[in-house]
């Protein structure tokens, strides 16, 4: 898997999760939901907007790289 099927695959992947859980806390309302929230998802989606920052990057550090030797 290339550097923009990675990317891509994080993207979906999130929304997808985000997508499940809107559904889930419609019905799971409880000071456990919350509580998995808090400890789960909110720092997986921060660790998963990293790691898309870092695949950018790479994207473009490679994208150079091509670029440089080619010419």
């Amino acid at each position: 898997m290339g550097v923009y099927e990675g990317y891509s695959k994080i993207k979906q992947s999130v929304r997808d999760m985000n997508s499940v859980w809107e559904q889930t806390r419609q019905v799971w309302t409880d000071e456990k939901s919350r509580q998995f929230e808090e400890e789960f998802i909110k720092p997986l989606l921060v660790e998963t907007k990293k790691a898309e920052i870092v695949l950018e990057n790479i994207s473009l550090l490679l994208n150079q790289v091509h670029s440089e030797f080619k010419d």
